[in-house]
């Protein structure tokens, strides 16, 4: 059988990963102790325990922008040139790891750009991470800023973002942000991760489908992050009322356009959810995704036997899933784990 591609894998890099210690208390989150501190050999062990062959790194979502020092509307251009300064630090990093004779080829990557708010910075990076480094793709978190300074992605101030995207046909991984709804988080069990990331997903894919965006810059091809959050319940609901709002958007064309993401199955699968994502997006639009470090080995093998069973029947959707799917966005790992 071939092996498996994890298109959701994190780069927890030692010179962020104090302040992201603290951040994740305060969300309500804890990263198993066994994998920190992370290395791409503890990676490699996770993969070759679950039969994966190749993994896209990425940045958590919160972290490259917030890397400089946190951004708000109106930041001062000292501030704005220590995020970009960040970043590209971030980018030439995950670059070199993936180069390194201790990836044996098995990785690739999402470049991370700075607070989107920054347009100028944010298109220099795109270009150079794309053009120069020739990353993978372009990671990008759900939405940037807090409280009425909070912008989701398919707001126009973005529009020559997504335009640098179009024109280069890139990949773009959605990942939601920590964003609290309410405070504190209902449990100790149930902190932003849990329970607030994957509709802060949904909402961006939303925002992007309603304001036109997705359907302005079709080539780009748009990863969400945990099968899209809540998009497969909330679809319905979103398509018939946004247009009862004023979306210049039929109902049917919302659906069309959510319809058309590509979605990855980090912490998400299980019959249900994986028989609902088939139904909206079809197994030709279904991705692989651990989340490591995040998580420990033992819950994505939880995760992992789930898909294993719902395709032990399916030897041919399995494949297109785990694999095949990938391939198509990823063709340079045609030769991993074959």
């Amino acid at each position: 059988m071939a092996l498996k591609i994890d298109v959701h894998h994190h780069i927890f890099a030692d010179f962020f990963m104090k302040a992201k210690l603290g951040s994740s208390k305060e969300v309500g989150w804890k990263t198993p102790a066994e994998n920190l501190p992370w290395t791409l050999s503890k990676s490699l062990s996770m993969m070759d325990s679950l039969g994966i062959g190749a993994a896209i790194l990425s940045y958590p979502a919160g972290v490259p922008e917030t890397m400089g020092g946190r951004q708000h509307a109106e930041d001062d251009l000292v501030t704005r040139e220590r995020g970009r300064a960040a970043v590209r630090k971030m980018n030439e990093y995950a670059k070199e790891l993936c180069e390194s004779q201790e990836s044996q080829g098995r990785f690739g990557w999402f470049a991370c750009l700075p607070d989107l708010r920054d347009v100028e910075g944010s298109a220099v990076e795109i270009q150079y991470a794309l053009d120069v480094l020739r990353a993978d793709g372009i990671s990008l978190s759900s939405s940037y800023g807090d409280g009425h300074d909070g912008v989701y992605l398919g707001d126009s101030t973005f529009d020559a973002l997504w335009k640098e995207l179009d024109e280069r046909s890139a990949v773009v991984f959605v990942h939601g942000t920590q964003t609290a709804s309410s405070k504190p988080y209902p449990h100790e069990c149930l902190g932003l991760p849990v329970v607030e990331v994957p509709n802060e997903t949904f909402k961006a894919a939303a925002h992007l489908v309603v304001t036109g965006t997705k359907r302005r810059y079709p080539k780009v091809k748009t990863i969400l992050a945990h099968f899209g959050g809540t998009v497969t319940a909330l679809i319905p609901r979103v398509a018939a009322l946004s247009a009862h709002m004023g979306c210049e958007l039929t109902a049917e064309e919302v659906i069309e356009d959510l319809r058309s993401f590509y979605l990855e199955s980090a912490l998400s699968t299980h019959e249900s959810t994986i028989r609902l994502v088939e139904g909206l997006v079809g197994q030709g639009r279904m991705l692989f995704g651990t989340d490591y470090p995040a998580v420990s080995v033992d819950t994505i093998s939880w995760f992992t036997k789930n898909v294993e069973r719902y395709f032990e029947d399916d030897a041919e959707g399995h494949a297109e899933v785990t694999r095949g799917t990938a391939l198509t966005l990823f063709p340079r790992f045609v030769n991993v784990g074959s």
